[in-house]
């Protein structure tokens, strides 16, 4: 239970603590943090899951393929995953955010995507195992899943990072090299070995911490934080 706990602190706990915090900054960062939010409920809640629903329901190759060709649908789902979250990434940046492209704007923004993306992970599961009373069979389990989600959340804030570089140069390449990384990520769930898919997801946290780190040096020798 004390895992299960804790766990559901870090899912829940840090997007929720995130958004208190931007919102007292009163510096715009909040509205950052809520375009981060849209940008994952738009692209995967209201458009990329309904519409997997509809191919694997409707569509006969879609249908057979997890049966068929387990890697390939693996493909299909990591390359849609980073296409459709990194695109709307990008518009939300953009469009949403236009002109705030300061480094507190993207973390906040990162923050946001991924935080809603924890909150809904833990809605799933952890939260209806706390109320139904079950939440202790998670065990260690639970302590993977907040893991798993500590990571991730670090990841969208790092690909933010690359996106709003390529906003800040006009060069859409930095959003190609965000939908690679996605893509690389994701897909390594064919392995089908959790220990794999920690490894890939820990190299890819490393990854945005060195992504963070860069980009607030870049720019704040550009005369922007």
């Amino acid at each position: 239970m004390i895992l299960g706990i804790l766990s559901l602190m870090i899912c829940i706990g840090i997007p929720a603590g995130g958004a208190v915090w931007f919102l007292a900054k009163r510096n715009g960062t909040f509205l950052s943090f809520l375009a981060g939010v849209l940008a994952f409920a738009i692209s995967q809640l209201l458009i990329r899951i309904p519409l997997l629903n509809f191919l694997s329901s409707h569509v006969e190759w879609m249908m057979i393929l997890p049966m068929a060709n387990f890697v390939l649908y693996c493909v299909f789902l990591a390359f849609t995953a980073g296409l459709f979250e990194e695109t709307a990434r990008w518009l939300g940046l953009k469009y949403g955010r236009r002109g705030k492209t300061g480094w507190v704007h993207g973390f906040a923004f990162g923050l946001g995507h991924g935080g809603i993306e924890a909150v809904w992970v833990a809605f799933q599961g952890l939260v209806p195992a706390l109320l139904n009373g079950t939440l202790f069979l998670f065990g260690e389990n639970a302590i993977l899943v907040a893991l798993e989600r500590l990571g991730a959340m670090t990841f969208h804030i790092g690909m933010t990072l690359i996106v709003l570089e390529g906003i800040r140069t006009r060069r859409l390449r930095w959003l190609a090299l965000a939908i690679l990384l996605h893509f690389l990520l994701d897909v390594s769930i064919a392995f089908q070995n959790a220990a794999v898919n920690m490894a890939v997801l820990a190299a890819g946290a490393a990854g945005s911490v060195a992504v963070m780190v860069l980009t607030y040096r870049k720019w704040k020798k550009e005369g922007e934080k």
